[in-house]
């Protein structure tokens, strides 16, 4: 790692919008409590749920020597009669080792603890703490925090109160960590300051249609990919569609319109695949100028448009594409269209990506021999193998009409030998 600049930028901002699975999308977990498969975090409304004490959750950043931590939390005191949770910095998530502070409350107490010192694994031994009198009333509120590390000295702001201590240097993750007291910690404001990451490739710009199977009016989604060694940004910029085409257009049988449900990033392995929801929602666009008063607001929500979103997520061990798309894409008249899920699939460098199974890897491929051709198909009372257009013959016909209650058209065709004789 190369020598890290004074200058300190943001590494992480939670806005709320990412899920995965029901789990904050920029956020991991590291497993440490006595029920394995039980997460202890959820995405909450504009908040972030930790329900009960025993594993770290990580924020998904580059290692960092140096931070600056701001977030604000609530808890319902009534309830809960206590509070307590600690901030794990300069943490190793390979070994589970680094330094924390931890803010704490007795049971039914005004008395509040700071405290400084080491953890491994889910073990916190404190060196040093500071204790003072709080007020019960002001645990009830949302509580600001703001945790500063630069070189040797770790500085914590909270409830009015400042404190500092020595601290280890070095660098590594952020963490935190809840105790066990009766009610969820709501975590509704979080970002970290740290040092420039130390990355040797450029930033890769691309753009992917959506869907990528043909229609009228495609979207587009550009892509910025940032990596940081062992995570990777990337920026998302949905636009295209019919809410960029004239108004007045295709309008005689209805409003035209893009229905897009849960938009989503997918980081795509051999073996798994972990999808990103930055929407929980449907986003409806409409030419502009072509939606009544009532159409947002009242029926849809409005969005943004073009629609940006940012996922962070760790790197997978060896090879991966990625993939945008929505659960559900109805494109409505002009024609009727409709995918679910509509999704493409890329490379990190933007190119069109198919992600095999490993049974599929390991099949091998037979050559079509020069006396197996087309299937037979019945034509006229004998099956031909149609392999040119002179070889079809037959009788068709099919009914289309323009509008309900405006009559139909039919239309038969009678085909010899690939030409049209009547129709």
């Amino acid at each position: 790692m190369g020598k890290k600049t004074s200058a300190l930028i943001l590494l992480f901002k939670e806005d709320f919008t990412s899920d995965c699975g029901g789990l904050p999308g920029s956020w991991y977990v590291e497993q440490e409590s006595d029920m394995p498969g039980v997460p202890a975090i959820e995405s909450g409304e504009n908040c972030i749920n930790f329900l009960s004490a025993g594993n770290k959750f990580l924020p998904v950043i580059p290692d960092t020597e140096d931070a600056e931590i701001n977030f604000t939390f609530s808890i319902n005191y009534d309830a809960a009669d206590r509070f307590g949770f600690m901030i794990s910095f300069r943490y190793d998530s390979f070994t589970r080792k680094g330094q924390y502070i931890r803010l704490s409350n007795a049971l039914q107490s005004d008395e509040v603890v700071i405290e400084y010192g080491n953890t491994a694994l889910n073990y916190y031994k404190g060196e040093k703490s500071f204790t003072f009198k709080g007020n019960k009333e002001d645990f009830s509120k949302p509580i600001d925090v703001s945790l500063t590390i630069k070189g040797k000295t770790a500085e914590i702001t909270a409830l009015g109160k400042k404190f500092k201590f020595t601290v280890k240097e070095g660098e590594g993750k952020i963490a935190f960590a809840r105790e066990h007291f009766w009610d969820v910690l709501k975590l509704t404001s979080f970002s970290i300051m740290g040092n420039a990451p130390q990355t040797k490739t450029k930033d890769t710009s691309f753009t992917v249609m959506l869907p990528d199977s043909l229609t009228h009016y495609p979207v587009y989604c550009d892509v910025v990919l940032k990596d940081y060694g062992n995570c990777m940004d990337a920026d998302l910029s949905f636009h295209g569609g019919v809410s960029e085409t004239p108004i007045g257009e295709g309008n005689y049988h209805g409003k035209r319109a893009d229905m897009m449900t849960n938009p989503y990033l997918k980081v795509l392995t051999e073996d798994s695949s972990q999808k990103f929801i930055v929407c929980k929602d449907t986003i409806v666009m409409v030419p502009p100028g072509n939606a009544a008063k009532y159409f947002y607001g009242i029926i849809y929500h409005k969005y943004e448009w073009p629609f940006k979103r940012n996922v962070r997520f760790m790197k997978p061990q060896g090879k991966f594409d990625l993939a945008v798309g929505f659960e559900s894409w109805h494109h409505t008249v002009s024609p009727n269209e409709e995918l679910n899920p509509a999704e493409t699939v890329f490379t990190t460098k933007g190119k069109s990506a198919m992600i095999y199974s490993t049974e599929v890897e390991h099949q091998c491929p037979l050559a079509k021999g020069c006396n197996h051709g087309p299937a037979p198909i019945p034509e006229e009372g004998k099956w031909v193998q149609a392999k040119q257009i002179k070889d079809i013959s037959g009788y068709t016909h099919g009914v289309g009409w323009c509008a309900p209650q405006q009559g139909a058209c039919k239309l038969s065709l009678n085909v010899k030998n690939g030409v049209i004789e009547e129709a």
